[in-house]
């Protein structure tokens, strides 16, 4: 039974990613929503109506998606919680003022408020 609750979210999912490819975001969204009434933690559906919000510039509500799947936890979340959680962090850094730079030997970071240091020769 639950392989083929998997399966038949599988195909809404598909459906809906052809839709949104299509530019039928408003039909892929309604679709995405029903299916959440049925299948409301499944991360996967989570994530694509984040995708489908973000296509539509509904920025908010595609955050709210992602917040929904790191509320679900990690053990459930899978890959899609870790996305999810590198989404949100990138998000909140670009809200503030510091920009980091990950690199293999560490992270630097800098401030896009300095200026040049004052030089009197």
């Amino acid at each position: 039974v639950e392989n083929e609750k998997d399966k038949e979210l599988e195909e809404v999912i598909e459906v809906c990613k052809s839709l949104r490819e299509e530019g039928k975001t408003l039909q892929s969204l309604k679709k995405l929503r029903d299916a959440k009434l049925l299948f409301p933690n499944k991360p996967r559906l989570l994530w694509e109506l984040h995708l489908t919000y973000e296509v539509m510039a509904l920025h908010q509500k595609s955050q709210d998606e992602l917040n929904n799947i790191i509320g679900i936890g990690k053990e459930l979340g899978k890959d899609y919680w870790e996305i999810a959680k590198l989404k949100l962090t990138k998000t909140q850094n670009i809200n503030t003022s510091e920009r980091k730079q990950n690199f293999s030997f560490g992270t630097i970071i800098s401030n896009r408020s300095l200026k040049a240091p004052y030089n009197s020769n």
